[in-house]
């Protein structure tokens, strides 16, 4: 259901630099690209956002992996700095 409403909302965004507007809405705007292209149109761009949420969920991960890391290693380096 996110899918189909973040896609939605991209056109309705896209539609707001041109001089007419094509969809009174977002309801508006499901109701013409389902009856125009059926459930595909709905979906359509889903890949493209899957992939980018793929990207940045990456990317949250190895920030994270990576601070894990070096809070562990300055840990370690600060408690036998202290033990001896």
């Amino acid at each position: 259901m996110c899918l189909e409403l973040s896609n939605v909302h991209v056109f309705v965004q896209i539609q707001q630099s041109s001089s007419t507007a094509k969809y009174a809405g977002p309801i508006d705007c499901t109701k013409q690209l389902y009856r125009e292209g059926g459930v595909r149109s709905v979906y359509k761009g889903t890949a493209a956002t899957l992939m980018r949420g793929k990207c940045l969920s990456a990317d949250f991960v190895l920030l994270y992996v990576s601070q894990t890391v070096a809070a562990s290693l300055l840990r370690h380096v600060f408690l036998t700095a202290t033990l001896t």
